[in-house]
């Protein structure tokens, strides 16, 4: 067991920068990162996110324009997301759950949307590169407060491309075969993401899920075999 931690504050992530100038979201400065990113700007005009900035505004008084210029609180807003849902479902208030719950699916799409865009950057800094090669040399614990999938993608470069491919990967493409158990494994750099939590990859044959009403309950799951294979972490 290693001597050395690591507590990564939730800053870290200001050394990145997009195409935009823009750097990853803090806890009050979401929106704000949203509304100056031109595809995102765009997106928060569609009908699928109305229902999201109709809530903000009826609960925080807070306009689009507003969220532009000021701070919001996203932990406060998935927390009575959250508890307005269960409430709901104690109630037996059906449409008010569903409601609640897919306002909660567009901010945590919303939210993953411009993560994932983010993590592309993260390996463009070489403030974060120079601290991926670190981590990944020293194998420290980390105590993260920060977006685990960026501090992830500066290790993985940290760590240098393999130079190897698995032996499969000269047999011919998906579709028309299923991936072997190496290619599931497979990372194209040292350190591999999953595996490196020190998970062991089990592979299996995939079953086909169903849900079968019950008299006794919501569904049972009926299942059918597969060819399929695929990797569970």
């Amino acid at each position: 067991m290693t001597d050395t931690v690591y507590v990564l504050g939730a800053g870290l992530n200001q050394v990145i920068k997009d195409w935009h100038s823009l750097t990853p979201p803090m806890l009050r400065d979401f929106f704000r990162v949203v509304l100056k990113h031109p595809r995102l700007t765009k997106e928060l005009d569609s009908a699928e996110l109305k229902p999201l900035l109709i809530y903000i505004e009826k609960y925080w008084k807070k306009t689009k324009r507003d969220l532009a210029t000021s701070d919001f609180d996203l932990e406060e807003c998935f927390t009575l997301l959250e508890a307005q849902r269960q409430d709901a479902i104690k109630l037996g208030d059906g449409n008010a759950a569903r409601t609640l719950t897919s306002i909660e699916f567009s901010l945590k799409s919303l939210l993953a949307e411009l993560l994932s865009d983010f993590e592309v950057f993260a390996v463009q800094s070489e403030v974060m590169r120079r601290f991926g090669e670190i981590l990944y040399k020293e194998k420290p614990i980390i105590v993260s407060f920060n977006y685990d999938s960026m501090t992830e993608a500066a290790i993985e470069s940290g760590s240098r491309l393999r130079g190897e491919y698995p032996e499969s990967a000269l047999l011919p493409p998906y579709p028309q075969r299923e991936p072997t158990e190496e290619e599931i494994a497979f990372s194209h750099y040292n350190w591999n993401r999953p595996l490196g939590y020190g998970l062991e990859l089990i592979v299996y044959n995939c079953t086909e899920l169903a849900l079968v009403p019950t008299s006794t309950g919501p569904g049972s799951i009926r299942t059918s075999r597969t060819n399929s294979t695929i990797g569970r972490f």
